[in-house]
């Protein structure tokens, strides 16, 4: 069974929950030794099931690395992080990580831009993202052609650490597609709320021994116990 991270979180007034490099350091600390050891650099973070808090927690992760200068890599922006919307319909919801408009992801695979086109530059000096652009049905078709995985390997050359914000395994087959291309995941739960077999059927589907570890979101609630279980 993976290992589990349970990070807290803090609240804005009137506003959503927002992470810091703080309320982080513990879970990027475990996943950049782990990164770090095996020389990988493509982290995927997704979930069992929609709202389960896997895009914050992916966006804020980013964001953390970021701005503690905690980064991997020797190419050209080697100490910026980029993180990668790949999950169609939902855009990142920590401000930090806030899209323009203009091309992004889906008009790069279509030929439409150059990938310098589709990255932006974000509020924080050592983040960018390469947002999903403009949802297009044919996304699965896109997701299952060697150009994404072309793209995969120029950015693998260029920044420190990319992190994919994937779809929930369970609601999209695209998950499974998108998931060859990170060299290690993390399964975001929702503690107490998400179904223990659920979580199950999602390490399963994917394959457990890809998962680096399982992250629970809003762990002061009681959990199964096979959940708890650490390596």
């Amino acid at each position: 069974m993976p290992s589990t991270l349970s990070p807290s979180k803090r609240k804005t007034a009137g506003g959503p929950d927002v992470t810091s490099v703080a309320t982080f350091r513990n879970l990027y600390t475990r996943i950049l030794l782990s990164l770090q050891a095996q020389q990988h650099q493509v982290l995927g973070v997704t979930s069992a099931i929609d709202g389960e808090g896997k895009t914050t927690m992916a966006a804020g992760l980013t964001a953390a690395l970021a701005e503690d200068r905690a980064l991997l890599g020797f190419g050209r922006d080697a100490d910026t992080a980029l993180f990668i919307g790949c999950n169609t319909g939902q855009p990142p919801v920590d401000a930090r990580l806030a899209v323009r408009p203009g091309p992004g992801l889906i008009q790069l695979l279509r030929g439409e831009c150059e990938l310098d086109e589709a990255i932006q530059q974000t509020a924080v000096e050592r983040l960018a993202i390469l947002p999903l652009g403009e949802p297009a049905h044919s996304f699965p078709l896109m997701i299952r052609t060697a150009a994404l995985s072309d793209v995969i390997v120029e950015l693998r050359s260029r920044f420190g650490l990319v992190v994919l914000d994937l779809p929930a395994v369970l609601n999209s087959t695209d998950t499974q597609v998108l998931a060859r291309l990170a060299d290690q995941l993390v399964l975001v739960v929702r503690a107490g709320v998400t179904p223990a077999k659920l979580v199950r059927q999602a390490l399963d589907q994917i394959g457990e021994e890809r998962f680096l570890g399982v992250v629970l979101n809003d762990a002061h609630s009681d959990l199964p116990a096979w959940l708890e279980h650490r390596i």
